[in-house]
């Protein structure tokens, strides 16, 4: 879950991958610094291992990805 379904549990659901122990999702960013986190077996919430972390106020760690803006055409 994350800041691209507001948070919300439940509604961006990983699957297997196919390699063992490897869970993914295609989720569609638009450009700019999108945060996340997991959420496993219903309650642990777990940030990104390969991400750079965030901290909030209450000093909760999730992840960060940012997205590029497409390049500009040269026309």
């Amino acid at each position: 879950m994350g800041d691209f379904n507001q948070w919300t549990r439940g509604t961006t659901q990983l699957k297997p991958s196919g390699a063992p122990g490897v869970w993914a999702v295609s989720v569609p960013l638009s450009p700019g610094r999108h945060e996340y986190a997991f959420i496993i077996n219903g309650s642990r919430w777990v940030a990104d291992p390969f991400a750079v972390k965030s901290s909030d106020d209450f000093d909760t760690e999730s992840s960060v990805i940012r997205v590029p803006a497409p390049p500009r055409s040269a026309t």
